[in-house]
């Protein structure tokens, strides 16, 4: 039965942040996009969600906080690591004639709801 039940996060901060990413994964479907992936894990790190809209393979990163900017967490070195996380991604699928994107999905808790801002081509 292993595999069923996903297991609750230990922490606030974590559940905040699988809310954003189902958030986000909602937001995507409506808009059209076909997820591929969610949570794709390699040796290298994690990419948060890979989907397909049009011609496009969408490398999404979900960034869900409460009281500070998302969009501040995109530092240079973790646009680097998305990119290369990319990368294997497209060789390890063999993924050929889809235009790499790179969006960014920045989910904010107001304390009463939560806000979903999508920036696509973010990076």
């Amino acid at each position: 039965m292993r595999g069923l039940f996903k297991k609750k996060p230990k922490n606030p901060a974590h559940r905040l942040g699988q809310r954003g990413e189902e958030l986000a994964k909602k937001h995507l479907k409506k808009q059209g996009y076909k997820i591929l992936e969610a949570n794709y894990r390699c040796k290298l790190g994690e990419l948060d969600l890979v989907a397909t809209w049009g011609e496009y393979i969408v490398f999404v990163e979900v960034k869900t906080r409460t009281d500070l900017d998302p969009l501040l967490q995109m530092t240079q070195a973790k646009t680097k690591k998305i990119r290369q996380l990319a990368l294997v991604y497209l060789e390890e699928k063999q993924i050929r004639g889809l235009q790499p994107r790179f969006d960014v999905i920045a989910v904010t808790n107001d304390g009463e709801r939560l806000r979903l801002e999508h920036l696509q081509n973010a990076f």
